[in-house]
């Protein structure tokens, strides 16, 4: 898979994570109290496991492009 294609998957996958977490109709669906999810009312455990899914998915970001060796770590030094 090409980096640009690897971009635009994980820029879908964000974009997907955002609209669960905040369009109208779905937020409305999670925005309630019950069921209880680990001692949370569900629309907390939504908020939280959303954060964790885009969090995860960062981390996988990294990893897959620090393997393919495409990270731009190249910093200069200050001078002065």
């Amino acid at each position: 898979m090409s980096d640009k294609a690897l971009t635009w998957l994980f820029c879908l996958a964000f974009g997907v994570n955002i609209a669960l977490a905040s369009f109208p109709g779905v937020f409305d669906w999670s925005n309630t109290i019950k069921p209880w999810v680990l001692g949370m009312p569900f629309a907390a455990f939504w908020q939280l496991l959303l954060s964790t899914l885009g969090i995860a998915c960062f981390a996988v970001w990294y990893l897959v492009e620090d393997k393919r060796g495409s990270l731009e770590d190249d910093v200069p030094e200050a001078e002065g």
